[in-house]
């Protein structure tokens, strides 16, 4: 009998973030540098603008976003989202920042799934945490995984389905900064519900 474990985790997070706020005309400027600097030199442009009708010079859209945004962390998502439309895996944006945020295990998708496929059990010990490899990720504070994995890929600049989904999946239970800007903004604890039902040793 499969059942459904929901407990919290504490989140492990390495050092480092953003600091300072840019001004409105900085962020500007540099969102325009950024723009010009692939427009000037990225080869594939009529490919993108073809093939997936996006068109990396038509920035008014964007710019807009840029002067909207309130923070930097607001401004940075928006140059992640700029890079990762392109759907170019050689090509992102990272954000100048190396904190990371994690739970504690992973997950990949299998068979449509996202299953866990590693735990680390110095920090989530069997007696506490009873859950497997190979068990479903149901939600992560409340959010359905495969919904806010959905969230989670305008961020990623992966450019075939398959691999995108599987890559943004590592971000529900690990979250860089420099993919994920907000993950700063995480509290300390995150709520997960796991569907289990097999005996782990």
């Amino acid at each position: 009998m499969r059942r459904l474990l929901s407990f919290s985790l504490l989140i492990s997070a390495a050092a480092g973030c953003l600091s300072a706020q840019l001004t409105p005309q900085q962020k500007v400027d540099d969102f325009r540098a950024l723009a010009a600097l692939y427009a000037k030199q990225y080869g594939f442009y009529e490919w993108k603008k073809e093939g997936l009708n996006y068109d990396l010079l038509d920035i008014k859209a964007w710019l807009e976003r840029v002067q909207k945004s309130a923070t930097d962390l607001d401004y940075y998502e928006v140059l992640v989202e700029y890079v990762a439309a392109m759907q170019d895996s050689h090509a992102r944006y990272l954000p100048p920042t190396k904190f990371v945020a994690q739970l504690g295990f992973t997950v990949d998708i299998y068979d449509g799934k996202i299953l866990v496929d590693s735990i680390n059990r110095t920090l989530l010990p069997m007696a506490g945490h009873p859950f497997g490899t190979g068990d479903e990720l149901v939600s992560v504070d409340g959010i359905a995984a495969g919904t806010a994995l959905d969230g989670m890929l305008k961020f990623n600049s992966a450019a075939h389905a398959v691999p995108r989904r599987r890559s943004t999946a590592n971000w529900l239970t690990i979250r860089p900064q420099n993919a994920w800007p907000k993950a700063v903004l995480l509290g300390d604890e995150a709520k997960v519900v796991i569907r289990g039902g097999r005996r782990h040793g």
